[in-house]
């Protein structure tokens, strides 16, 4: 899945990451499953700040209005 254009990637470095995990006693293998799950997960997650919030609220505004104003008349 690629993120949309407005959602900042986020680099992971996960020969750094295992290298830690190893380093604090963890077998290779475990510290890559672990490594790879990470980066999956974090690669998949779509958090919106609250400037795209406000930005989405901003675009959706006229059709907001549009929609109140022809349900009305």
């Amino acid at each position: 899945m690629e993120n949309p254009k407005w959602l900042p990637s986020i680099t992971f470095d996960t020969l750094r990451f295992t290298k830690r995990l190893t380093q604090a006693g963890a077998f290779p293998e475990l510290a890559e499953a672990i490594a790879e799950a990470f980066k999956e997960a974090s690669g998949e997650a779509e958090v919106a700040t609250k400037s795209d919030i406000r930005a989405l609220e901003f675009e959706a505004l006229p059709l907001i209005e549009w929609v109140t104003y022809h349900r009305t008349a």
